[in-house]
């Protein structure tokens, strides 16, 4: 039976998933789930400042932060503090012009049909087998609008959330002490087509260019790296510049043994074809099992009106 009261009212917006966002990490003062609606401009943006609904608790993220430095333990604030540094080194280092991008969450990908459901399982997967250690690739092939980049960034925050955010380090001090101290985990997300138009200011601007040389040694050493729309930059081509092709081979061959997601609106002879066999070879390294391809997908966003 249908509660038909206010509180249940509020119960079933904050369940609906297309109206709102949740937190990955629970209410600092009374440990419930907090909320962000999706139409609000901080969570277009990527930076949703989360809401606890419980009447008791009231905490909203950002205005209520002294009362969450008194009430929560030091290991609590340590955590948190390592939650906003992964958080940020993501955001800083990444290279992603379309920012509502941020919000894309496993929870927010409706799969309609069994080949979504398929990619979207595999995706699970992923991130269940690069948590235990694992060093996969995973290549997302298919025409665009299709939901590649959606669950390529669904994978960056799944993984942050179950390592919550976090690993320890073994860190030696001054007088040769070793001790375990936490740390933020390192993922980025790359459009490899921004990435290029960066590189290319980058020559003759010397701020970008010293930005871009953090970045693409950040790409080379991360945990996890998505290099999205491969392909994208050739436009009307059939093979790659020598140039976009150097930086492609520079970037897969650093990430031969490191977590990597790849999406392409390429296919196997197509990549081959445009870059290299070289690069191919890179890409489908630690891939068994992760090769998707996004056939029988209709565009989602021509179906959502965007």
């Amino acid at each position: 039976m249908e509660d038909g009261t206010l509180a249940g009212a509020i119960n079933k917006m904050f369940g609906n998933r297309k109206l709102v966002g949740v937190a990955d990490y629970p209410c600092p003062i009374c440990g419930g789930p907090m909320y962000c609606f999706k139409e609000s401009k901080m969570y277009k943006d990527g930076h949703p400042k989360y809401a606890c609904p419980n009447t008791d608790c009231k905490y909203k993220e950002g205005s209520d932060d002294k009362i969450v430095r008194s009430v929560l333990t030091p290991e609590q604030l340590t955590m948190s503090s390592v939650r906003s540094n992964a958080i940020r080194y993501m955001k800083h280092n990444s290279v992603i012009s379309n920012t509502g991008m941020w919000s894309k969450r496993f929870s927010d990908f409706i799969a309609s049909n069994e080949v979504e459901q398929n990619v979207y399982n595999k995706s699970q997967a992923f991130v269940k087998q690069i948590v235990a250690g694992g060093t996969n690739h995973m290549i997302m092939s298919g025409e665009t609008g299709v939901g590649k980049s959606h669950l390529a960034m669904s994978i960056l925050w799944e993984y942050l959330r179950q390592t919550n955010y976090g690993k320890r380090v073994t860190i030696t001090d001054s007088a040769g002490r070793k001790y375990s101290s936490p740390t933020a985990r390192h993922v980025l997300y790359c459009n490899f087509r921004d990435l290029l138009e960066l590189l290319k200011q980058g020559i003759n601007d010397k701020a970008t260019g010293s930005m871009m040389t953090q970045v693409i040694n950040e790409l080379k050493v991360a945990e996890l790296v998505v290099i999205d729309d491969l392909g994208a930059e050739l436009a009307n081509r059939d093979v790659a510049s020598p140039y976009a092709m150097d930086q492609a081979l520079s970037i897969f061959e650093a990430r031969q043994n490191k977590p990597t997601v790849i999406t392409t609106n390429l296919h196997k002879n197509d990549i081959v074809n445009a870059y290299d066999a070289r690069i191919w070879s890179r890409l489908t390294e630690n891939s068994k099992g992760f090769i998707l391809t996004f056939k029988g997908i209709d565009d989602h966003r021509q179906m959502e009106g965007v």
